[in-house]
């Protein structure tokens, strides 16, 4: 599918370049590498939706009105999303990864109310929402690998947010992970 995806791609639009990024629902890559597609692109397994990626501000792997795709919220949220749970990336390494200026980026989405760190924590909690739904990590587990100090900085943080503990969330919602695998 990706395969033919991408020649559909380049066939309709003849100035796209090489892919930057593969997210691919399965956890195994080995059918990228039987193609033998590019191995230095990036490949993010584990995903919620199969998806190629030509442009890290421009990513848009699913149906989006027209009018949101034009946002900095929208932009900074596509851009900032493969790094979720991987790396911790700050304002300042965001800036520097996308050659845009930290204030510019905070003028952008100041004026659509809202801040990196609002925009980082809601992409955070989504992927502890689905960590937790999935698999069976500790709450300390998640709040690490998610670039918080202490499993108590990350549960102020999520309650905060979400009106509940990471924990209370995780028993509500883990009826519906039962089974799903990755």
């Amino acid at each position: 599918m990706i395969v033919y995806s991408h020649a559909y791609f380049k066939s309709q639009q003849t100035d796209i370049d090489k892919p930057i990024r593969y997210d691919l629902v399965s956890v195994s890559a080995s059918a990228l590498s039987e193609l033998r597609i590019q191995t230095e692109t990036p490949q993010y397994l584990g995903q919620t939706e199969t998806c190629i990626s030509y442009n890290p501000i421009d990513r848009d792997c699913s149906i989006k009105a027209v009018s949101t795709a034009t946002t900095s919220t929208f932009k900074v949220t596509q851009a900032l999303l493969p790094y979720i749970g991987r790396v911790d990336v700050d304002l300042v390494s965001f800036g520097q990864i996308n050659r845009i200026g930290k204030r510019t980026i905070q003028r952008a989405l100041s004026e659509e109310g809202t801040t990196f760190r609002t925009i980082k924590e809601t992409l955070s909690f989504e992927f502890a929402k689905r960590v937790m739904t999935e698999q069976d990590y500790s709450i300390s587990d998640i709040a690490l690998h998610l670039g918080y100090a202490d499993a108590s900085q990350f549960i102020r943080a999520f309650k905060r947010s979400n009106g509940i503990t990471p924990l209370q969330w995780k028993k509500n919602n883990k009826s519906m992970g039962d089974g799903i695998k990755l």
